[in-house]
């Protein structure tokens, strides 16, 4: 690993020697993560003081490097959002009978769980089992007025689908009365209890439906059954080629309570001012929020710190920017954000994205950093958005450079639109994910089975700097480059 690390080093200094001596070391990055994933900060969660805590850290370090604010003389950006409670839930399902009394079946607590746009909200509606929820398939159905019940999930081979959240907001775009995402039950849908009674926060901005919920896979069933449809399982119904949306003879009825509360979680952004007049920037990003205090008070571990998601992409972040912003000045600017509210969906990405300090088509170039600290030193290279934008090249020759393999395969566009540079695709921007933590299936998936999104995610599970560091570095190199007009000239968009 040793040898591995000096070759990296030596290659780095080769490149840009005047920058060498700004090179972030493994203690640089464990320093930042150790104070960034403790209990002190209590899981980041937007709108607590443990992210006001964690952006005044970040402002601080970019303040540090020569980092100057981003907004218009200020480092921080508030971004709106909303939180919903659930206070009660009381529906049932109806199965209206022309010549006999309605048969009133009630939904158990413990099988559906719902919040509503306002504090009480009533529901008298049809239902439709809509599979993934792909709006082109509702055309022929009456989707406005009705209880839209979708598996969360992608159809098999159609990674290009729309993630869930945007399905939600299409179908109540559409004008659905409610939708509920099915769970297969068990730890998941445990989880998912837990964040609907904790609060579940939001954009105040996204169009919702007027109840969105979830409920569990085996009552889903049990009215398809009823509706005459044998379905052992959800998924294989809905990625069949014969299949078309369910409309139910059935109806949900009932009210939903919830505690909306409205606050503001920050974005915090950096420009480090090239030397060039170019209207031409290049952008490095990093969510910072967790989940915040994530399991019940009288737990002994109750706090989801985010070692790996994502105080490391925030760490390498900040050594980027240090090494940047103390090195020899870069002909384009450089901005850099700490973005707030990603586990709830992008959001601050996407209130960034809307709400943009700087004209989006000037920025040739983003990187983001997220959940890093996976791989060992010596991981090839991979892009997530390979073949999506004309920066693969560039990656490529810049880990070459620094002793790097290249991992090729695309099957890491699966992620694609599960991280913030999504935000950004959406609107032209050419945006990747580059490191090695994503080329790894075993530590990937070890992680995403195991600590992503718990209490475990901390250092006392340990947490993998040598591949952290070969990033870091990449990056750092990818910034030298990218901001260079005379190494970097974009496309035409």
């Amino acid at each position: 690993m040793l040898k591995l690390l000096f070759a990296a080093l030596a290659a780095l200094f080769f490149v840009f020697p005047a920058a060498a001596q700004e090179l972030p070391t493994e203690a640089d990055l464990l320093r930042h993560i150790e104070i960034l994933a403790s209990d002190r900060f209590q899981g980041r969660r937007p709108g607590t003081i443990g992210e006001a805590m964690a952006a005044h850290y970040v402002a601080a370090h970019l303040a540090e490097a020569g980092v100057d604010p981003g907004n218009e003389g200020s480092y921080y950006q508030p971004v709106p959002l909303i939180e919903r409670r659930m206070t009660d839930v009381a529906l049932d399902w109806v199965r209206v009978r022309e010549e006999r009394r309605d048969r009133v079946v009630p939904i158990g607590d413990d099988d559906i769980v719902a919040i509503g746009r306002s504090e009480s909200e009533m529901l008298d509606a049809p239902i439709i089992f809509a599979g993934f929820g792909d709006p082109s398939e509702l055309a022929e159905f009456a989707v406005e007025g009705s209880v839209i019940i979708l598996l969360p999930g992608r159809p098999a081979d159609a990674d290009d689908f729309p993630g869930y959240r945007q399905r939600l907001g299409q179908l109540s775009e559409m004008g659905a009365a409610a939708i509920f995402g099915i769970s297969e039950g068990g730890p998941s849908w445990q989880g998912t209890q837990s964040r609907y009674r904790s609060g579940r926060g939001g954009s105040a901005d996204t169009p919702m439906a007027p109840i969105e919920g979830a409920i569990v896979e085996d009552i889903v069933m049990r009215w398809l059954d009823r509706e005459g449809i044998d379905a052992d399982n959800l998924e294989a119904f809905a990625n069949s080629t014969e299949f078309t949306p369910v409309a139910f003879r059935s109806r949900l009825r009932g009210t939903v309570s919830s505690n909306i509360h409205h606050y503001n979680g920050y974005n915090v952004i950096g420009r480090l001012e090239g030397a060039g007049d170019l209207d031409e920037r290049i952008m490095f990003l990093a969510h910072y929020d967790h989940f915040g205090v994530c399991r019940p008070e009288d737990d002994d571990d109750k706090i989801c710190n985010g070692a790996v998601d994502n105080a490391s992409g925030t760490a390498a972040m900040l050594e980027v920017a240090r090494a940047l912003g103390r090195g020899e000045r870069p002909i384009r600017d450089i901005i850099f954000i700490a973005t707030t509210a990603e586990e709830m969906g992008l959001l601050g990405a996407e209130h960034f994205a809307e709400h943009p300090t700087v004209p989006l088509d000037s920025i040739v170039a983003a990187l983001n950093l997220d959940m890093i600290a996976l791989s060992g030193a010596g991981a090839p290279v991979g892009i997530v958005g390979r073949g999506e934008t004309p920066l693969d090249p560039v990656i490529d020759r810049a880990a070459r450079e620094l002793g790097r393999g290249i991992y090729d395969d695309v099957d890491i566009n699966a992620f694609i639109q599960r991280q913030d540079g999504w935000a950004l695709v959406q609107r032209g921007v050419p945006a990747v994910m580059a490191g090695g933590s994503f080329t790894d299936p075993e530590p990937l998936n070890a992680f995403l089975q195991g600590a992503y999104h718990t209490a475990h995610d901390d250092l006392d599970n340990g947490i993998e700097l040598g591949g952290t560091l070969e990033d870091a570095w990449l990056h750092i190199s990818l910034g030298r480059i990218l901001a260079d007009p005379s190494q970097y000239a974009p496309p035409a968009r």
